[in-house]
């Protein structure tokens, strides 16, 4: 007989952008070997995985869900159907629920840089959301820092500040590849921002 430690999960108001995970835990409350045969979730935006098929008697294991929040606004509910060989229940029904808002986030989800050897790139990239002249940003971690280099920037412009990054790529060599910045908002949600970058320099 199949069982769950909770069917309904709440993870209340979040930002859009980073995905929401949670960790259902599956349980066998029978006498036989329980069989899991398969999850489906009621949108593609929503990923659900079991670390185990089998089940004994009174063992457990877990069920990881995890939702794409981009483009999502308001309320809503995503359900996870679980199949297995429970007779009374072959299928059962669990649900996550959220409140998504655009709280903070970068206004561009990556940056593409790109320039020649010997040549400079400079780009800026803002701040944007309900929370954004609330934040307090401050870079904790810059990947190839010999050859990106990343300040915070505070503008007014028509009395409104704006907050953002500038990004400099220096071209000092040749090369391509994958960095990060990541900056603390001084916010308790969200707590952290990752601006995934892709730089090259011919």
């Amino acid at each position: 007989m199949i069982g769950f430690d909770v069917k309904v999960h709440d993870f209340g108001l979040v930002n859009e952008g980073p995905p929401l995970k949670y960790m259902f835990l599956v349980k066998n409350k029978g006498t036989a070997p329980l069989v899991l045969s398969g999850t489906r979730t009621s949108c593609g935006c929503t990923t659900a995985r079991l670390d185990v098929t089998t089940l004994a008697p009174a063992g457990s294991g877990s069920l990881s869900v995890t939702m794409d929040t981009h483009g999502e606004r308001g309320q809503g509910e995503r359900s996870i159907t679980v199949s297995s060989n429970d007779p009374r229940q072959p299928t059962s029904t669990l649900a996550i629920r959220y409140d998504v808002e655009p709280l903070l986030s970068f206004e561009r989800p990556y940056l593409h840089m790109s320039t020649s050897r010997g040549s400079r790139r400079v780009d800026k990239v803002w701040l944007t959301g309900d929370r954004s002249g609330q934040a307090k940003p401050r870079i904790v971690r810059l990947d190839h820092a010999e050859i990106l280099s990343a300040r915070i920037l505070h503008t007014s412009e028509h009395g409104q500040l704006r907050k953002g990054l500038r990004l400099e790529l220096n071209g000092k060599q040749s090369g391509s590849g994958e960095a990060a910045v990541v900056i603390q908002t001084g916010l308790p949600n969200p707590s952290e921002l990752v601006l995934p970058i892709q730089y090259a320099v011919d």
